[in-house]
């Protein structure tokens, strides 16, 4: 493959069309100054792409347009094709000539004009170019186009300059650049699966609480239901009981009327009856009148007897007037009842309109909340999605750099070697100190005796002995809380080195190492306050269910459990500060417990498993909610296969360490369990490391307070003449040294 032939169109100082032939081997362009040699080169350069329009010296694309010259007219537009002889196919294209163009023209945008490309006369895109271009390892930014002034800088360069050329065409620096690319990605990679994690757990959250609602919804829907239908069926029955007593009251008062008319009828035959007797009683008064004797008395008689029945009948009228007068107080208020009965079926059906509208305003809701959860499911999955494409990314990278890592851990494995037999050899010093420092004391107890048999005195003889007994006393005290000390400090360095070598091989080089150690080392110095712990010192484990247990909860088993959010922030900020890298806290105040969901619960009761992962650790109640945060409901089963019956929704772990997420992703392969580590062992370390430093500290404070009474005891004895200023001087200095 060559470069056949160059065509120009209004580029530069090449004015209307212009071809330039190469044939193949070695074309040489000449010409006098300003007649367009340059330019020749600026056109290959310009269509093959470089980063900076100042390669072709020009501040912009429309700086390559021709301008017209002194008298010309400028054009619009420059066109410039590269014609490739491609009979060998170095290009990845079925033809014996390659025609690449690019076409510039003018416009009122924001850039001020408009870019085009073509191969073979075909629209394409400046990637495409470039894609094309890498089969033949020609790029517009390489050395294998050497410009105007390249051969003096190359000449004139270091040769580590000169190297990194060699890297550049070799392809070297490429590959550097694509391992810092790559780094770099994987470490953007890494802080959005940190993000995207957090978000998952937030819209995980989230979905629980929307179904819950939603489960709260449809049984107010249910409910609101059952209520209209029973509110409606107790104010029909209402409205038929009304009714029904209206009708009642309407018979009751028809009887009433009928009743009264009855009164009326005999109350009027009453009248007529009580004028008969008046007229006859009238009568009867006025044959009186004509009569006497015996006739009189009968008359009399008769007219006692009238009076006698007149009274009756007008009692009996005034019992039928109050009658119905009572009865028409009854029809009153049976009125008044009846008019308070169709007021009730009123409102009552005034009620049964306004739920019938309340109703439908929470079926409009419930539509509404269902909408959201379809969106925050969508959400979800689309979440889940990315992740996915993340995941496969970070598996990638993390098999690139697997050999650094194993590289890291064996040079881990020798430095802890170097530093245990460094450790050691301090530990022989230390105890040949503590032997010198040993006889030295007793030669110097030896010679005070001496010479306190010389200097006894007879005045201060018996508080000279008290002193001297006192004093020997805290010298033996003084000597048993030494060798105490010097106990626990050699356990609590062998307990130190077991420590870190265990929870060193339980981090298996991982990044968040340092940080976490720089936490945990702070604890221990009492620098930070409310550190609990990382889940694997907190947990403990049968041997059966390690490996399960170690894949499920993966990083996160090295998070920290903190007793609040304040004394995780406290941690972030001391790692902030020291520049000691990122770690996972756990606050228990915020920490949030869930429940497993549906397909863990039937994985979990099926035949081959062995239950919840968080069931299989020991650990303190306490610490639950930490624990829920690294396994879930993840689900331990016997094998693969069983997994695979059960898989789908539900997160699942093989006893040999295969891991099926519950989207349906399956991670799985040779996996070896860290020799010697138990999660228990781990957390039973930590709790001696931390008791022998107590008790360290203990020691140091009652030993500060007996060698501060030795020396108040030898300042009372040289004061009574019992010791000399040297002595007193090389107590001093042992005790500084």
């Amino acid at each position: 493959m060559y470069l056949k032939a160059i065509e120009l169109e209004n580029f530069k100082s090449f004015v209307h069309k212009n071809r330039i032939e190469f044939k193949p081997g070695f074309t040489a362009i000449s010409g006098p100054n300003g007649s367009g040699k340059s330019n020749i080169g600026d056109a290959i350069l310009f269509v093959l792409g470089p980063r900076s329009s100042k390669v072709i010296r020009a501040n912009k694309l429309t700086d390559l347009i021709y301008d017209g010259g002194k008298k010309g007219k400028p054009a619009d537009y420059c066109r410039v094709s590269l014609i490739f002889d491609n009979s060998d196919r170095v290009l990845p294209i079925d033809s014996d000539e390659v025609k690449l163009t690019r076409y510039v023209k003018r416009a009122n945008n924001e850039q001020g004009y408009n870019s085009y490309f073509y191969i073979n006369d075909e629209p394409a895109r400046l990637q495409d170019f470039v894609s094309l271009l890498e089969h033949a390892k020609i790029s517009a930014d390489g050395y294998n186009f050497v410009k105007q002034g390249d051969v003096t800088r190359i000449v004139e360069m270091t040769p580590v300059e000169r190297r990194q050329i060699l890297d550049e065409i070799s392809g070297i620096a490429e590959f550097d650049k694509n391992i810092a690319k790559a780094q770099e990605k994987k470490r953007a990679v890494e802080e959005n699966i940190e993000k995207i994690n957090v978000l998952l757990e937030e819209l995980k959250n989230r979905l629980k609480v929307l179904e819950e609602d939603r489960k709260v919804a449809l049984r107010y829907k249910e409910l609101e239901e059952k209520l209209r239908e029973t509110r409606a069926k107790i104010a029909y029955g209402k409205m038929v009981r009304s009714k029904d007593e209206i009708e009642s009251y309407n018979r009751e008062i028809e009887g009433y009327r009928e009743e009264i008319n009855r009164i009326e009828e005999e109350i009027a035959k009453s009248l007529k009856e009580l004028e008969d007797l008046r007229r006859e009683k009238e009568e009867v008064e006025r044959k009186i009148g004509d009569m006497g004797g015996a006739e009189l008395q009968e008359m009399r008689k008769k007219v006692d007897d009238l009076k006698i029945k007149i009274a009756r009948v007008r009692v009996m009228i005034e019992n039928r007037e109050n009658e119905i007068s009572r009865r028409r107080e009854e029809i009153k208020g049976l009125k008044n009842h009846l008019k308070e009965l169709r007021a009730e079926i009123r409102r009552v059906e005034g009620e049964l309109k306004d739920k019938r509208k309340f109703l439908d305003e929470k079926r409009k809701e419930l539509s509404l909340k269902e909408s959201a959860l379809e969106e925050k499911e969508k959400s979800v999955s689309e979440a889940n999605e990315r992740f996915k494409a993340l995941s496969r990314e970070v598996e990638e990278l993390n098999a690139k750099i697997e050999e650094k890592r194993k590289e890291y851990q064996g040079k881990t494995i020798e430095f802890n070697r170097i530093s245990e037999r460094i450790s050691s050899l301090r530990r022989e010093i230390a105890r040949a100190e503590e032997e010198k420092k040993a006889l030295d004391e007793g030669i110097r107890d030896a010679e005070w005796r001496i010479k306190e048999i010389r200097d006894k005195s007879r005045n201060t003889e018996k508080e000279r002995k008290k002193l001297n007994e006192k004093y020997m006393n805290l010298k033996n005290r003084r000597t048993s809380l030494q060798r105490e000390l010097s106990a626990v400090d050699k356990e609590l360095s062998e307990v130190k080195a077991k420590y870190e070598r265990l929870r060193g091989r339980m981090e298996g080089g991982d990044s968040l190492s340092v940080a976490v150690n720089a936490v945990l080392d702070a604890r221990n110095k009492g620098i930070l306050k409310g550190i609990y712990g990382t889940i694997a010192e907190l947990a403990d484990v049968d041997e059966k269910y390690e490996l399960a247990i170690q894949v499920a909860a993966g990083n996160r088993l090295m998070s920290i459990v903190c007793e609040d959010d304040e004394s995780a922030a406290k941690a972030i900020e001391f790692l902030k500060k020291n520049h000691l890298g990122r770690a996972i806290f756990l606050p228990l105040n915020k920490m949030l417990t869930g429940r497993p969901r549906g397909r863990a619960v039937l994985a979990a009761k099926s035949e081959k498993s062995h239950g919840y992962a968080i069931n299989l650790v020991k650990f303190d109640k306490k610490f639950e909610p930490a624990f829920w945060y690294v396994f879930g409901d993840t689900v331990v089963v016997e094998d693969l296969s069983t997994a695979r019956k059960l898989m789908g929704g539900v997160r699942l772990v093989t006893l040999d360490g295969q891991l099926i997420e519950a989207s349906g992703a399956m991670v799985g392969g040779s996996v070896e369990k860290r020799k010697g580590i138990n999660m228990g062992n781990v957390r039973e370390l930590s709790e001696r490391l931390q008791e022998l430093s107590e008790e360290r500290e203990a020691i140091s404070r009652e030993l500060q307070s007996v060698e501060a009474e030795i020396e108040d005891i030898l300042k009372k004895i040289s004061s009574v003449g019992g010791v000399n200023t040297e002595d007193l001087k090389y107590w001093n200095d042992e005790k500084n040294r």
